[in-house]
């Protein structure tokens, strides 16, 4: 496992990389959290945001006292195994396969005990629309990432020490490589983890 661990920053300027994962935490937290998304954009300085490589997948983590959020960002290439409007049959089994198993994204990651949490929101937009032209070969009706955030409540988030995401690589054997930002109340970090070392271990 890589680590890249940066202190916190003491310019709070938010920089753009920061802005897009306030912007993220914002529309994903229910209103009553959703303070932490400023929190970190005045307190965090994140990793740059990644290109769209296959193979390669990025996880920004939000965590605080009361509840922790994770949203993954993922070319869809990762997640399906091609990135145009399903065609066959085939395909679109793999859609919703797929789709299903983002729809118990909760499943996808193990947060230790310690933090005390439970799923409280998942969100996942459909990966492609059925428009019922099965012929075009075209990628309308797609999004070129596929996204999804978990929302957990939690008794002691600031306790988190490990989050685990084997299930999320043994779901999508595709992915390869996981871009890792993490932020919250004095603590930032930004990581990359594999398939071979699929924990988080989060810096006190």
């Amino acid at each position: 496992m890589r680590y890249l661990l940066n202190p916190v920053a003491t310019d709070t300027t938010p920089t753009p990389s920061v802005l897009r994962l306030a912007r993220r935490l914002r529309r994903a937290l229910p209103a009553g959290v959703s303070g932490l998304a400023l929190l970190l954009a005045a307190t965090a300085h994140a990793q740059a945001p990644g290109k769209h490589v296959h193979g390669q997948a990025e996880l920004d983590i939000a965590i605080e006292e009361s509840s922790i959020a994770l949203m993954l960002v993922s070319p869809l290439d990762n997640i399906l195994g091609f990135e145009h409007t399903p065609r066959t049959d085939a395909e679109r089994k793999q859609a919703d396969d797929a789709q299903k198993a983002l729809a118990q994204g909760d499943r996808l990651f193990v947060i230790d005990e310690g933090a005390g949490c439970t799923t409280e929101k998942i969100s996942v937009p459909t990966l492609y629309e059925d428009t019922h032209n099965h012929g075009h070969s075209g990628h309308a009706g797609m999004h070129a990432d596929a996204e999804l955030t978990v929302q957990y409540r939690c008794a002691s988030g600031h306790n988190v020490k490990v989050i685990d995401t084997a299930a999320l690589f043994d779901a999508f054997p595709r992915l390869q490589t996981l871009q890792v930002q993490l932020a919250g109340p004095g603590r930032q970090a930004g990581l990359t983890i594999t398939r071979t070392q699929p924990r988080i271990s989060v810096p006190r």
